[in-house]
């Protein structure tokens, strides 16, 4: 099971980096598609299965927030990451969107080193 809850973790976390860099782009240019159903809805969609199958890769392992303390910083980011994507798009914000690429980049080193800290306080 851990596997398939991985996979599907990989597959949607690409896609979600992709719409909000599709959906940044579009922002900047102010794209009239961005009132496109799909572009408003797919990342609700993409982002819901990335919550998901995190959840299930850390149920799987026996990782849990607020016991381990790496994973506990990476759902925060997380959370702030989405926060600033909503918070840039619905407010047509370009410097408050694209700093949810901020968290994404914590995100990445948190996960790579295992450590809240991100790289910085391993020896």
């Amino acid at each position: 099971m851990f596997l398939a809850f991985k996979g599907l973790h990989m597959i949607t976390l690409t896609a979600s980096i992709i719409m909000f860099v599709v959906r940044g782009i579009m922002l900047v240019q102010h794209s009239p598609l961005l009132g496109h159903r799909f572009i408003r809805n797919a990342p609700n969609y993409i982002d819901g299965l990335l919550v998901i199958s995190a959840l299930g890769v850390a149920i799987s392992i026996g990782w849990y927030p607020f016991v381990n303390s790496w994973v506990t910083a990476k759902l925060i980011a997380t959370i702030a990451y989405l926060g600033f994507a909503h918070a840039g798009y619905h407010g047509r914000k370009t410097g408050l969107y694209w700093a949810g690429l901020l968290p994404l980049a914590y995100i990445g080193a948190t996960v790579a080193c295992r450590d809240p800290l991100a790289c910085f306080g391993t020896p």
